[in-house]
């Protein structure tokens, strides 16, 4: 701490309903300390959480707007809330291991998903090693985890990381397309049954 002011704080995805859409002075910002790195895992969803703080159910808890020196968006800033510090945690036993050189290509706004970066020469570190002196200390990164520990993805080049985005696309677009198709055949199957009994009733009648 120098002064009055800290040295470091880290913002383990800084609460968005309430705090995004207008000014709030107790919503962290870049100049409450001498550096501050923040970490955004549940700024975007689709699905509606219903929570009962909120008079209003919401689509996720955190915020995709940048807040600190430099913001880290891992998979894309959708994942969920809890996960923020269960990365930061994680990062304590495993220096170098959330290291990313994937730089963001615009600034991301509220309920618009991160879509598209690129690579740099240098790298910036997600969690407890991102003020190391070898890292960049400012600017917006992406990078791809594990859904479990060991969180860490083996180094991997932007266009690496966009075909696993796109099989991961293709392969829930496959998934939509089977479950559509199975509900269509059990409609049909369910019609059919209900044909031939009613055939075999004015059968039996006749």
């Amino acid at each position: 701490m120098s002064g009055n002011r800290l040295d470091r704080i880290s913002g383990l995805d800084p609460a968005g309903p309430r705090f995004e859409t207008k000014f709030n002075e107790h919503a962290l910002k870049a100049s409450d300390a001498a550096f501050v790195d923040v970490i955004h895992s549940d700024g975007y969803a689709k699905r509606l959480i219903k929570k009962i703080f909120y008079p209003d159910p919401v689509k996720y808890l955190g915020t995709l707007l940048p807040v600190g020196d430099v913001d880290f968006y891992p998979n894309d800033g959708a994942c969920r809330h809890f996960l923020s510090y269960e990365f930061y945690t994680w990062s304590v036993s495993n220096p170098g291991a959330f290291k990313t050189n994937f730089q963001l290509c615009y600034t991301p706004a509220i309920r618009t998903p991160v879509k598209d970066y690129d690579d740099i020469s240098s790298f910036a570190e997600m969690g407890f090693y991102a003020d190391a002196p070898n890292r960049v200390h400012s600017g917006l990164f992406y990078l791809k985890t594990n859904k479990a520990p060991p969180y860490a993805l083996p180094g991997s080049s932007v266009e690496d990381v966009r075909g696993i985005r796109a099989t991961e696309k293709t392969n829930q677009k496959n998934k939509n397309f089977k479950s559509a198709a199975k509900k269509k055949i059990k409609r049909l199957t369910g019609r059919r049954r209900s044909n031939n009994g009613g055939r075999s009733s004015a059968s039996q009648t006749s």
